[in-house]
């Protein structure tokens, strides 16, 4: 119910927006109007799915899915508010060297595969299903672990590689705060993560590695949505 006032909050802010740009004679931001609307209509999709999931005794693989949705929600909310940064809705103007771009690209699908590989992770562990009968994914804890980890060690790699060429190209400090901050949300998701391994995965790490991969998937996009600029 929060985010559901808060998506019509946002809603009605942008209607205002537009109301008042179009009194200014300048354009409608029609992009801001369909994130804000997808942002309303992604959590009403979370409940469905929140329900079915409920019905299916936490079966893993619709709380997977319910999980990735909300990475999906994520995304439209980091895009509503970046794009609300910027004055209009002009062409995109790349801010860096196409080979970083292109680098920025794959680390932000890489970022994607790292949690979607975690929810495979969790759903094979102990924590899958619900307190009657656990019910898991048919992988092999440990197998699909290594998977994630090595998966992780790729992204971490990429992470510390674009920072490095863009710190050598002399960036913005805007692009390269931001990819200071996915190599750092990265290295402490991964102690956490091999620490929960190691120690029996207690929840409450799992829940803390759970927000981190919400971290993560933020510092990604920001960084992702700051290689372009549409002016001012």
């Amino acid at each position: 119910f929060v985010l559901v006032i808060v998506a019509i909050a946002a809603i009605v802010a942008i209607r205002q927006h537009n109301r008042d740009r179009q009194m200014a004679h300048l354009d409608k931001r029609r992009t801001l109007t369909a994130l804000s609307l997808g942002t309303f209509l992604g959590i009403f999709a979370q409940a469905i799915l929140g329900g079915i999931t409920v019905l299916t005794g936490l079966n893993p693989f619709t709380v997977a899915l319910h999980f990735l949705l909300s990475i999906g929600l994520i995304t439209v909310a980091q895009n509503l508010l970046t794009r609300a940064g910027e004055p209009q809705d002009r062409p995109i103007t790349s801010r860096v060297h196409p080979f970083v771009a292109l680098a920025i690209n794959i680390q932000l699908w890489l970022g994607l595969l790292v949690i979607t590989l975690g929810t495979l992770v969790t759903g094979s562990g102990p924590h899958a299903g619900d307190s009657a009968e656990i019910k898991r994914m048919p992988f092999d804890p440990r197998t699909i672990s290594w998977i994630h980890a090595d998966v992780v060690f790729l992204f971490c790699g990429l992470a510390l590689g674009l920072y490095l060429a863009l710190a050598a190209l002399e960036a913005p400090r805007d692009i390269l705060g931001n990819a200071g901050l996915v190599i750092l949300v990265c290295v402490l998701q991964g102690v956490l993560g091999y620490t929960q391994y190691f120690t029996g995965l207690p929840w409450a790490l799992v829940l803390f590695h759970v927000i981190g991969a919400c971290l993560l998937w933020i510092v990604t996009l920001r960084l992702y949505l700051s290689r372009n600029s549409r002016g001012i």
